[in-house]
């Protein structure tokens, strides 16, 4: 009878040792990625968010990135880095597939003009394309208006104060 009852005993701690093991089996299932843009160069440290379970994970220098240890379903992921449209990919994860190719789309850097105006006194600026950009050749124009009938623009597009 003690016989019985101990191999009782051990195969219902087995069998919760196989389910256990069952279970995290199937939890191991994970997302890889690799972060492009349209000329398949990396986006690194791109932002990746997966729902449902809202987890977040930063791509590495190569553009990518690891999501372990899930469920088999269907998750979302939301990919976003500054200088690209965020990007959403739905997937399905029934066990670790390899990596999952996402490309990422540049948005145009335009930045709007800025006019700097002078409201004091400009007797002892002197202001050129120089001082500005280090360069005449890159379009810095100086222009006249606002100032006062004491200063003027030179030909170099230097701003000085009359004498």
């Amino acid at each position: 009878m003690r016989h019985a009852l101990r191999l009782m005993c051990q195969a219902a701690v087995a069998a919760m040792l196989l389910i256990a093991s069952a279970k995290d089996a199937q939890s191991q299932n994970q997302i890889r990625g690799r972060i492009r843009d349209e000329n398949s160069l990396p986006v690194s440290f791109a932002q990746v968010h997966m729902s449902p379970g809202d987890r977040r994970v930063v791509a590495d220098r190569n553009g990518e990135f690891v999501l372990g240890s899930l469920q088999t379903g269907d998750y979302e992921l939301t990919i976003r880095r500054i200088g690209y449209q965020p990007t959403q990919l739905n997937v399905h994860v029934t066990s670790d597939e390899g990596w999952i190719p996402i490309t990422m789309t540049s948005i145009p850097r335009l930045l709007d003009s800025v006019r700097i105006r002078e409201r004091g006194s400009l007797r002892y600026t002197a202001l050129s394309p120089q001082c500005i950009h280090g360069s005449r050749s890159r379009g810095v124009r100086v222009s006249p208006e606002g100032l006062d009938r004491n200063t003027r623009v030179t030909d170099a597009g230097l701003v000085r104060a009359r004498s």
